[in-house]
């Protein structure tokens, strides 16, 4: 496997879940959740305003540390015509 792609099978401790989420005023927004089987009292979210952070490299050895990490696209995720920053 390249070193730069994650697999998509999990290590064994670590599950996954998609998060729909929406915002304030509306706006729908999607995250994919990655927590270690034994929850730790730290959270991190990963975003980015333009790019779906969904497979981010880091996501999984994160919850295989012990945190839960939320992987979370911006509503602007692969279009960045209205984006503002």
């Amino acid at each position: 496997m390249s070193p730069v792609r994650q697999g998509t099978a999990l290590p064994a401790g670590v599950n996954r879940e998609l998060v729909p989420l929406a915002a304030e005023d509306g706006g729908l927004l999607d995250g994919v959740l990655y927590e270690p089987a034994a929850r730790g009292r730290t959270a991190l979210v990963l975003m980015h305003p333009s790019v779906s952070f969904h497979h981010h490299y880091a996501l999984i050895p994160l919850a295989e540390r012990g945190f839960t990490a939320l992987g979370l696209d911006s509503r602007f995720a692969g279009n960045d015509a209205a984006l503002t920053m």
